[in-house]
Formats: structure tokens, C-alpha cells, sequence
């Protein structure tokens, strides 16, 4: 189009200052400062953007300029619309009065209304979702689809390229007509007519009934199956079993013909007949019908959610962000947008590349209202398609007669790293033209001899986990710090993926003694916050016996604290009278009287006061002070606070009451997370897409080795074949493909089809590039040095593990870029390189071990670090919260958890707490075979069920019951890795050998202990503990399943050892056991002290 200017930055080519000059440029002759419109996307952005223009005006001595620049519209697009929407309001037949919600208010409006079409729907959708496992079950990156995820989604992308709901309707019946005619494409020879259900499922019945036979007949012959036909064996029972008795079984469940096994039973002819069978699933008819069905009602569900959205705030007089820029859009294509017109003269947009089909068509209008337009954006570092950027839109507005503007220079990064990165990205971004890429450092401070590229490698014995990157991490940072007096942790980044991962990791490093700003976990999961939420419920009804448990419990100050745990154990065989007399006891202490006070007045406040009164008089930030990380704690109370007041204003945005009890059920569903701390003294842990627009001396790219198979399936917007820059939302459309497997499993019979189809490949090549430009944006965060953090692939391969980067060296109709980390360690750390496309650009090498913490830290262990007032020494605050300064001391943590003390022989330890030497393990006992699991299984997902499954007292269950279970319960944690069966199998081995070595001893599970020993507070949970006569057996199971077992059972000595002193304490005459239990490998180690 005429007149647009299109300016290409990569990243740190100075893109705010040009857009700077661009607008002093316009501004010196006939356009008014206050006719300029100026838009970016976040409100960062804005602020940071309005800041530059004043001073570059006072700068050039225009001060008038500068103020009528506030009369103009500089801020995000939002803001923007908003404006012109109330200025303009009565002529367009819309009252001024209209009240925009906040995002996050809208979004609680938003679940309200999809909860209603979602309910609508549930019944019909469930029964579908049932056997396609979209119901989420499952942790984290171990998490299931969920469908109502899958309709929210929908409805997102609907409204960002303003679809109505016929479109919608035509997507479900597009989207199951391309998997129909994938599928139809690729039916197996001689098959024509459909397969019926029924014949199927004979035909696999009997196929699974001979294929145990077979394998009970090798298993008889041999004395015994090989692991992996072993665990074979044990889905294929377990899910006849579960046909014969006609339980819930899903189409994931189907797949275990898919299962490995060993070299007899293959030569022996096992599961090819179930193998074939799957072949065919895609063709039957009820199945195809489920799919079908499934595409077509959640799009339906999403449509009526968005209506009855839609009604709401025509009938409440609300209006959203999204719907701002769509009646914006309305207006000007219905020319009313004169008045608007006589105001703007020129358009200037920021982060084009970020902008979404509705935003284009709106700068498209704005632009024939103005005549003038420059548009500043890099297609390189659009990372943003899930929330609905289009990558592609940027090109295709690219008149094909206008050549953009490139800037060529780097204001940020040294000379070494801009080298590097042109290098690296003009074969995978410039190959056509290589400008667009690279770039010319203008720095010009690099200290002579300085390094800019590093690579560490983290080592580490077994299987790897967020714990060991996050201590290998810590190793490396902490001699960064020592070795550059001059660095600040605040000058670090690492970079992860995912945002739990980023949450571990961050949880790691402090534990290690580094200061990490990222949130590490749900903040109604953390003590502080938990008491806060107890005081609320007791605030609300004083009768609240769970309460008043609650704050006596996590509450040092209550007297009855130490005791708490025994004593409501206790209280199960007390009368009624003694547990009313207990809990008025607990009550009478002068932490409930201060509440009580507080109850007396509720209702003269309004909720920020009453959760502030409830916070102030339970003395938190005293409390916490005195707890390990007291700076995460009182943020964490003040990220609780901010959420009140996010509540408050959503109830009076959308016209409905704020209550106590309202308040209270709105927290324990919002899934908030906790603080992500700041300042100084702490590294800066977030995820590559987080990265983007910000900048570190030091970034460390983590997560090197993620890899996730690609699978053509999920939700993803079709663009038009044909884009028309007049119509850019024209005949585009939402493509929906479900599938019902676990995304680590490879199921060929039905993602090869899809995978190897035309859309398949389209699908592929969008998402690697998607990588790729979100590998350019980590890459390019660092100013001084860039540390690339990789481990080894596998016990048996030492090359970095960098699978990630496979993405750079894939490239349509070429080879991509060459690059390959350095594979040797020089013993001297030096003389390595990273080779880049025939280049050698020299890189540091050092090794990290993750296998035990940090030997030294710098400053104060985060773990250590307390607050206090006033004097020299800890001890209980003054209850006044006015006019106290904090003080910073160092001192041992209040408190400890077993499962998470690394190192026993720390002086953060009181003595009691404290070991010397190293555990002696010795294996007493084989209870049976090992559980075979896949090499990529999600530890923490898995643990949690088998923990979980073993603390069951079987006995209260029949067999049908606990399968019931073992399914629940491998469902809900989404561990595939197991079948139910073998879940049985390891509690029914581990109680039988209990019942043979300890008969008549009383058993407990999931046993709460606890010690204090000169202030410093032990607290546990012990997984199984026996007792006898005479002795304690302690035992602890580890849902391990590598090798070296007895350097393993060491490594976890430490907790039993902790147990083993609380127990001691308490029961002086008796001997203690304390044992390891490894359910997957079937061993117990004794460990000695």
C-alpha cells in the first residue's frame, strides 16, 4: 500500500530509537506531536516509548511538543481503542458510560460464561472424552488434553480473527472432513467397507486372549519373561480384565499390541494379530463417529459460549479488549470514523510482527485515515502464534514493489556474540537475503581477552531431573559471581522452556544458595499463605474446627503447636466434650482473641481491610521473618494481597457482591502463583518467550535437551490460500484435529497418516520455525556473554545434549544451519570451539557436576537468610507493622524438610540435625522383577502415583476395587509408563513380605513426624513406618529406576537419618531400622548410620 514505511530490526538494532526519531522526524514539519499515533502491545512498552519521546523532545528543545504529545495516542492498541470508543461514543449510538473490564476481569466473566455453555455440553462431550482421554488428567508436561481447554481455545481464536459463529460451524466440518480423507487415503489394500465396532472388538478380544497364551506358555517353558515382554504380559491381563469386567477403557488403553518385547516372544509371533488390529481402529465406524462427534460439539460448545458472553455484557454494559478493536474495526467500515480522521496524520506501529488479523485490518484502516504509516517489526522474533500472532501477516503485507527498511547495526551485544549470531541464523532467516539478518556491532567496551561464548557441561550420574540442572546451574553462577567482582546475580538470565520447568529450576537454585526471581509454585501451596487462608475461613465462621486446626498447626507462637500433629491424632478417640474442650483450649490463646477482636468489627470493613486486619494480627510478617526465605514470604503476602484486590475490583466491574465467603472459594480456584521475587542479589529465571524484548549481560540457555515429537494434530488457525491485504481476515478459518494418546507414546497406525499428508508437512515446517525464531530471541537476550548449558544425551553418550537446537540445522529446500557444541573437554577449559556453518568461534568450556549442591556460595545462602529488627540477635518482633527497618543477619533456617536437605554436614544444621560421614547401604531383601519404563518417563508424575498408590491398605479393597484405583489413579497423574496391574503388583509384593517379616506389627502409612532441637524445626512425612515391641522399622520409598543402586540409596540416606534422630528423641529405648524401598526394581536397602 502507498505511503506504509516497513522497517525490518532485529534484535538490539535500536528499534525504540528509531521509532523515536521517526516521530521527531514527522513532528518538525506540518504534523502536530498530537496527531501522531503511536501503538506497541504491551503496557510496558507504551510507558517506556512515552518516556523516550519526552526526552527526545526536551532533548531538542521542543518542552511544547512534549506536552502536547499527551494529547495524542501513544500507548497500546487497546488503550487506543478505548479511548476513541468514549470520545466517540454518542455518535455512534454507544453510551459513554460503557465500562471496559480490566483482562483480568474479563477473563473471570469470560470462565463464568464458558462454565455455562461447558455445562451445557458436559454430559454429551464426557462420554466422548472418556475414551479419547481429554478429561487433563495428569501433572505439568505429564498433562492430558482437556476438552474444556480445547473449546476455550476456540473461542480465543474465534475472537481474535473475528469469526461468527457460522465460521465456527464450518470449521468442525472442514476439520473432520481433512482427517476422513487422510485417513480414506491411506486405508489398508483390500479393505473398502467400513469395520464395525463390534466385529473389531471380537476380533481383538481373541487376539489378546491368544497372545497372553503365548506368552504364559514362554513364561512356563523358561522359567521366566524377559522385563520388557514381562511388562507386556501385565497390560495385556490387565486390560482383558478390564473388558471382561466392562470397565472404562480408553482408546490410549487399546494400544498395548504397541507394547516392546523381548526376542522370544517376537520370534514366537506376540502381539503381530493386535498390531494389525490397530491398523484398522481408524476405520471403524463408532470411532470415526467419536471423532467426528467430538470436533463438531466442541465447536458448537464454544460458539454458544461466546454468545452467551456476549449477552452478558450487552445486557451489564461491558465491554472487553477484544471487543474494543472489532467495533473500532465496525465503525470504520461503515465510515464512521470522521471525527477520528481530522485528528491523526500519521500511524506508527511497534513489534509489527506481533500484531493479529483484526489488529492489521485495523491498522490497515488507520492508515487510509492517516496517509502516512511506518511500521517497525522483525519477523524473526514472532514467538507469539498461541496467543494469536500470525507470523505470515507481516510478509503478506509486504507490497510486493516496496522494499523494507533494514537496520543494520547492534547496540547491544559484543562484537563476538553479533558475529556469531549472523552466522548461525542468515543460512536458517537470510538465506534470500542475508541483510535481514545480519548485523554490525557498535560496541565498542569489550575488555580485551573477554570470552563471549561458553558452554557448560552439566554433568551428573542417572537419570537427569530440574534437580540436578538447577545444582549444576548453581555451580556455574556461583564461580561467575566469584570470578567478576563487578557482576550482580540481577545480571544473569537462564532461560527454560517451560514454565514449570523455570519454577524448578528457580527452586533449585535457592536451595543451592542462589537468590532466583521466578515464581516457584502456587502460592496457596505456601505455609504463609495457607495460615492467611485459615485466618479468613476463621474470620468467616469462628466454628470452623478445620480452621482453628489449621492456624494452630503452621502458627509457632500457638502454644499448643509442637503438639498439634499428636494431638488431633489423639483426638480420634476422644468424646465429643473433649475435642469441644481441646479446640476451646487452643481457641483461648490471644492469637484467636486479637481474631476474635477482628471478627467483632467485619462488617465495618470492607475485604483489602479485613484480609490486612487478619495478616496484621496473626503477626505474619514477624512470622515469617523468622522462616527460611523471608523475602519470598512477604512478597508471596503481598502477591495474596494484590489478589484481593483483583477480586474486589472484578465483583464491582461485573456489578456483583464482594463477600468473605465469595473471596475465600475465588482463591482456592484461581490457581494463583507464588511471588517471583527480585532484586539485585537474584538471577533472573523465566522462559525463552518471557525473554523477549528484555536484555542480560549474562543469559545461560537451558533446557538444550527438550524435545517433544511432533504430532499433526491439536488446534491451529488456517490462514486464506489466497491473502488479500484489502480482507486480512477474509476466509480464514480453525482447524481442529483431536488426539487420543498420551503425546509421548508413537501410535503409526494414525499419526503417520496425518503426519505424512500435505497439511501434515505444513504443519511440521510452521512449528519448526516457530523454534527457530524462538531459539533467535534466547539467543540474542545477551549483551556480554551467551553460556550454552548442555548434558550429556545419555549414560552411554557423552555429546551434548542439544535436541532442541535440531530445529536451527532443519531447513525448507536447504540444509539449514551447521552447528555442532563442542564434544571433547580440554583439560584446561580452553581451546574448543562451536562450530558454525564453517566457521570455529572459540568457546570456554567448563564441566558443572549436578550430582550434589554448590561447595561454596557467594554472599548468603538464600536457605540462611533472615530479617529481623533492630538488634543484632533473632527474636519475636514487635507486633507494631509502622516504622520497623529490616535488617539483614545470618542465621540457621527455622525450619527443615527432609526430602530437601542436600547436604547433612552443612552448619545450617543444628548438631542434633547434623551427620557425619557417609550412609552404609546393603541390600536385604529381592521382593520380585523389575517394572520396566520408558527412559523419558516424567519422575515426579510417576513417583506421585506410586506413592500414592502404596500408602493403601489393600485389604479394605477387593481386586476390581483396587484396579479401580490403579486406573484412577495412573489416570489422574497421566502416567502411561505403567499399567494398573503392575501398580498392584508392587503393593501386593511389598505387603507380603511385610506381613511374612513383621507379622503383628502395627503398620502406618504417610506418618507425620516432627523435632525441634535448638530452635530449629524438623518436619516430615515418613512413607511407612513399622512398629514392634522392641523397634521402629523407618521405611522410604524412591520411585527410582536406574542403576547403582547402592550410591542411590546413599544419596537418599540423609532423609532417613533425619527420621531416624526425630523418632530416637522420642523413643530412646527402642532400636531403629531404616530402610529404602525401590518399587520399580523390587530391591530394599538397609541404610546404617
Amino acid at each position: 500500500m502507498k505511503d506504509i514505511e516497513i522497517i525490518r530490526a532485529s534484535a538490539g538494532s535500536g528499534k525504540t530509537y528509531t521509532l523515536t526519531q521517526r516521530i521527531l522526524e514527522a513532528t518538525n514539519g506540518q504534523v502536530r506531536p498530537s496527531e501522531i499515533v503511536g501503538t506497541t502491545f504491551t503496557r510496558k512498552a507504551a510507558a517506556e516509548l512515552q518516556q523516550r519521546l519526552r526526552q527526545a523532545f526536551i532533548g531538542a528543545h521542543r518542552s511544547d511538543d512534549a506536552l502536547e504529545l499527551q494529547n495524542g495516542f501513544v500507548g497500546t492498541i487497546n488503550s487506543i481503542c478505548g479511548q476513541w470508543l468514549q470520545d466517540y461514543a454518542l455518535e455512534n449510538g454507544l453510551s459513554p458510560d460503557v465500562q471496559i473490564l480490566p483482562e483480568e476481569v474479563a477473563a473471570l466473566a469470560f470462565q463464568v460464561a464458558t462454565a455455562e455453555a461447558i455445562d451445557r455440553y458436559s454430559a454429551e462431550i464426557s462420554e466422548i472424552a472418556d475414551r479419547m482421554r481429554y478429561h487433563g488428567e495428569g501433572f505439568e508436561n505429564n498433562k492430558a488434553p482437556d476438552w474444556k481447554e480445547q473449546v476455550q481455545s476456540i473461542i480465543g481464536y474465534a475472537r481474535q480473527n473475528a469469526m461468527p459463529r457460522s465460521v465456527l460451524l464450518e470449521s468442525a466440518e472442514r476439520s473432520w472432513q481433512e482427517m476422513e480423507s487422510i485417513f480414506d487415503g491411506n486405508r489398508p489394500e483390500g479393505q473398502k467397507k467400513p469395520v464395525s465396532w463390534e466385529d473389531w472388538s471380537k476380533e481383538f478380544q481373541s487376539a489378546l486372549r491368544t497372545d497372553i497364551q503365548r506368552m504364559e506358555a514362554n513364561r512356563k517353558e523358561k522359567g521366566k519373561l524377559g522385563g520388557a515382554s514381562a511388562a507386556a504380559l501385565r497390560k495385556l491381563k490387565s486390560l482383558n480384565y478390564r473388558l471382561q469386567k466392562n470397565l472404562p477403557v480408553s482408546y490410549d488403553d487399546l494400544c498395548v499390541g504397541l507394547a516392546s518385547i523381548n526376542k522370544p516372544e517376537t520370534q514366537a509371533g506376540c502381539l503381530v494379530e493386535l498390531q494389525a488390529l490397530m491398523e484398522e481402529f481408524p476405520y471403524i465406524k463408532e470411532v470415526r463417529e467419536d471423532f467426528r462427534r467430538f470436533i463438531k460439539l466442541c465447536f458448537e460448545c464454544a460458539a454458544a459460549a461466546l454468545q452467551i458472553y456476549q449477552d452478558f455484557k450487552k445486557h451489564s454494559g461491558l465491554m472487553d479488549f477484544a471487543d474494543q478493536e472489532s467495533l473500532l474495526l465496525e465503525w470504520f467500515e461503515k465510515g464512521k470514523a470522521g471525527e477520528i480522521q481530522s485528528r491523526i496524520r500519521h500511524i506508527l506501529v511497534d513489534e509489527f510482527q506481533d500484531t493479529n488479523p483484526i489488529q492489521l485490518a485495523l491498522f490497515l484502516k488507520l492508515h487510509k485515515l492517516a496517509g502516512q504509516s511506518t511500521w517497525v517489526g522483525d519477523p524473526k522474533q514472532s514467538i507469539y502464534a498461541f496467543r494469536g500472532a500470525d507470523p505470515e501477516l507481516m510478509q503478506s503485507a509486504l507490497p510486493e514493489d516496496v522494499e523494507p527498511a533494514t537496520l543494520g547495526f547492534s547496540y547491544r551485544s559484543t562484537p563476538e556474540l553479533v558475529d556469531f549470531a549472523n552466522a548461525l541464523f542468515t543460512p536458517v532467516f537470510g538465506r534470500d537475503d542475508p541483510k535481514s539478518v545480519q548485523l554490525t556491532s557498535k560496541r565498542d567496551d569489550t575488555p580485551e581477552g573477554t570470552q563471549g561464548l561458553h558452554h557448560w557441561y552439566l554433568s551428573h550420574t542417572g537419570r537427569k531431573s530440574h534437580a540436578k540442572l538447577a545444582r549444576s546451574l548453581a555451580r556455574g553462577i556461583d564461580q561467575l559471581l566469584a570470578g567478576d567482582p563487578t557482576l550482580k546475580a540481577s545480571d544473569i538470565a537462564v532461560l527454560c522452556r517451560a514454565n514449570n520447568t523455570a519454577s524448578k529450576v528457580a527452586a533449585g537454585l535457592e536451595e543451592a544458595g542462589i537468590r532466583a526471581s521466578a515464581s516457584q509454585g502456587k502460592l496457596l501451596e505456601t505455609r504463609e499463605i495457607q495460615l492467611a487462608m485459615a485466618g479468613l475461613r476463621y474470620l468467616l465462621d469462628s466454628s470452623d474446627s478445620l480452621a482453628v486446626a489449621e492456624i494452630v498447626r503452621l502458627h509457632a507462637d500457638h502454644p499448643g503447636h509442637a503438639e498439634s500433629i499428636q494431638a488431633l491424632f489423639n483426638a480420634r478417640s476422644l468424646s465429643r466434650e473433649s475435642l469441644e474442650a481441646l479446640f476451646e483450649e487452643w481457641k483461648s490463646h490471644a492469637l484467636f482473641q486479637r481474631l476474635n477482636q477482628l471478627r467483632d468489627r467485619r462488617f465495618a470493613l470492607d475485604l483489602p481491610s479485613a484480609v490486612r486486619g487478619v495478616i496484621h494480627e496473626m503477626r505474619l510478617p514477624f512470622l515469617v521473618a523468622r522462616w527460611t526465605n523471608p523475602d519470598f514470604r512477604r512478597q508471596n503476602l503481598d502477591a495474596f494481597s494484590g489478589a484481593v484486590q483483583s477480586y474486589c475490583q472484578a465483583q464491582e466491574a461485573l456489578g456483583w457482591p464482594a463477600h468473605l465467603g465469595g473471596l475465600i472459594e475465588h482463591l482456592l480456584n484461581a490457581d494463583l502463583p507464588q511471588a517471583a521475587g527480585s532484586g539485585a542479589d537474584a538471577v533472573t529465571v523465566m522462559t525463552y518467550h518471557g525473554a523477549k524484548g528484555l536484555e542480560w549481560k549474562v543469559v545461560i540457555l537451558a533446557e538444550l535437551d527438550h524435545e517433544r515429537a511432533f504430532r499433526a494434530s491439536g488446534l491451529n488457525v488456517v490462514p486464506a490460500e489466497d491473502f488479500n491485504i484489502e480482507e486480512p481476515l477474509a476466509h480464514r478459518w480453525i482447524r481442529f484435529w483431536p488426539r487420543p494418546y498420551h503425546w509421548k507414546s508413537d501410535r503409526p497406525f494414525f499419526d503417520k497418516p496425518l503426519a505424512e499428508s500435505e497439511i501434515g508437512g505444513s504443519m511440521e515446517r510452521r512449528e519448526t520455525r516457530e523454534n527457530q525464531r524462538l531459539q533467535y530471541v534466547g539467543i540474542t537476550r545477551a549483551r556480554d556473554a551467551l553460556i550454552f548449558a548442555a548434558g550429556p544425551r545419555s549414560s552411554q553418550d557423552a555429546s551434548p545434549d542439544d535436541r532442541w537446537l535440531e530445529a536451527l540445522r532443519r531447513q525448507e529446500g536447504g540444509s539449514g544451519a551447521e552447528f555442532e557444541l563442542p564434544a571433547g573437554i580440554p583439560e584446561d577449559g580452553n581451546g574448543s570451539f562451536i562450530r558454525v556453518n564453517g566457521q570455529n568461534f572459540p568457546v570456554t568450556v567448563a564441566v558443572h557436576d549436578g550430582d550434589s549442591p554448590p561447595e561454596s556460595q557467594q554472599g548468603v545462602r538464600a536457605s540462611q537468610r533472615r530479617f529481623v529488627t533492630g538488634g543484632e540477635e533473632a527474636k519475636d518482633a514487635d507486633p507494631d507493622l509502622n516504622g520497623k527497618l529490616w535488617q539483614s543477619v545470618t542465621a540457621r533456617p527455622r525450619r527443615i524438610s527432609p526430602s530437601i536437605v542436600a547436604d547433612m554436614s552443612s552448619d545450617s544444621l543444628v548438631a542434633e540435625f547434623r551427620m557425619e560421614g557417609q550412609p552404609a547401604p546393603s541390600l536385604i531383601k529381592s521382593l520380585g522383577d523389575p517394572f520396566s519404563v520408558s527412559d523419558d518417563h516424567d519422575e515426579v508424575s510417576l513417583g506421585e502415583a506410586v506413592h500414592g498408590f502404596l500408602s493403601l491398605d489393600l485389604s479394605m479393597f477387593s481386586d476390581g476395587e483396587q484396579l479401580d484405583l490403579a486406573v484412577e489413579l495412573l489416570r489422574n497423574w497421566n502416567v502411561t509408563d505403567l499399567d494398573p496391574s503392575d501398580l498392584m503388583a508392587m503393593s501386593q509384593r511389598l505387603q507380603s513380605w511385610i506381613a511374612a517379616d513383621y507379622a503383628n506389627a502395627t503398620v502406618r502409612t504417610e506418618w507425620p513426624v516432627t523435632m525441634v532441637s535448638e530452635g530449629q524445626h524438623m518436619q516430615g512425612w515418613i512413607d511407612l513406618l513399622i512398629e514392634t515391641p522392641d523397634r521402629f522399622i523407618v521405611i522410604d520409598h524412591k520411585s527410582y529406576s536406574g542403576g547403582a543402586l547402592e550410591k542411590k540409596a546413599s544419596e537418599f540416606g540423609h532423609q532417613l537419618y533425619l527420621y531416624r534422630a526425630a523418632i530416637s528423641a522420642a523413643y530412646p529405648s527402642k532400636d531403629i531400622e531404616t530402610l529404602i524401598h525401590f518399587p520399580l526394581l523390587g530391591k530394599v536397602y538397609r541404610v546404617e548410620f
